[in-house]
């Protein structure tokens, strides 16, 4: 009867210590991306609305993905679109987006989190509707610190200022205008913010795109799985465009 007591004791302290994160389905980690706008504008000229308020990197987004490419029961390789009305499922998540609750945070993303193709508040909707809703049911599930919408972009907002990508890249000597090779972005990179990151390019060319720095679900910095660190670029050698500001169109916020 002791043995068959203490067994039940193990039990409930083996199951009540941290209860929320069992809920959770699968293992997942984020990336925070980090988009240069000159790479957007050079593609995609007929879209590209407005020069950039400061020339550095700004954010896309911050996306959560599954651990190991895939979660069982669930679509796709990454959670997406969880208050997504439009499927037969349920939603995940009740939280359609408020732009009202990110008043005190609007001048931070105006200068770090512009749109270059859509209104600002259209760009923030769609990966707060593609990517954020998600990232708060998983954090929800785990008990983790990020669970609301304004706690998703200040998060987004306190990490992209923990890694200043511009800056570690001219230290490697790689500036706008420039070429290196894709593994020169990654050390750049890993030496500046301490991490190795994902380089991807616009598809099919060799201009560098996007930098995203991986994180656990606790949002501590972690090495991007070496075999992805490199995405959509065409050959070794990648480039940094430098702005054409005369081929864009400056364009108030609507």
């Amino acid at each position: 009867m002791r043995y068959l007591s203490f067994a039940i004791a193990t039990l409930l302290v083996l199951t009540t210590r941290d209860p929320v994160r069992a809920q959770a389905p699968c293992d997942e980690f984020f990336y925070l991306v980090q988009q240069w706008g000159p790479t957007f504008c050079k593609h995609d000229r007929q879209t590209c609305r407005q020069a950039p308020v400061s020339s550095h990197f700004t954010l896309h987004g911050l996306w959560p993905n599954y651990d190991k490419g895939h979660c069982p029961g669930k679509k796709g390789a990454w959670p997406q679109n969880c208050d997504d009305s439009s499927t037969d499922l349920p939603p995940e998540c009740d939280c359609p987006f408020d732009a009202s609750i990110l008043s005190d945070l609007s001048s931070d993303m105006l200068e770090n989190w512009p749109s270059y193709g859509q209104t600002n508040t259209d760009f923030w909707k769609h990966e707060w509707d593609k990517h954020g809703s998600c990232a708060i049911t998983y954090e929800q599930e785990i008990g983790g610190p990020v669970t609301t919408e304004h706690e998703y972009f200040a998060k987004a907002l306190e990490l992209r200022n923990q890694c200043n990508v511009l800056d570690s890249l001219a230290a490697a000597g790689i500036t706008p205008g420039g070429r290196a090779p894709a593994s020169d972005f990654i050390a750049a990179i890993k030496q500046g913010c301490g991490v190795s990151p994902q380089l991807a390019c616009h598809s099919g060319s060799s201009d560098a795109e996007e930098i995203r720095v991986c994180y656990d679900d606790a949002f501590q910095a972690i090495d991007c799985q070496q075999a992805k660190q490199v995405e959509d670029c065409r050959g070794s050698i990648v480039s940094l465009p430098a702005w054409q500001e005369s081929s864009l169109a400056s364009i108030a916020e609507q």
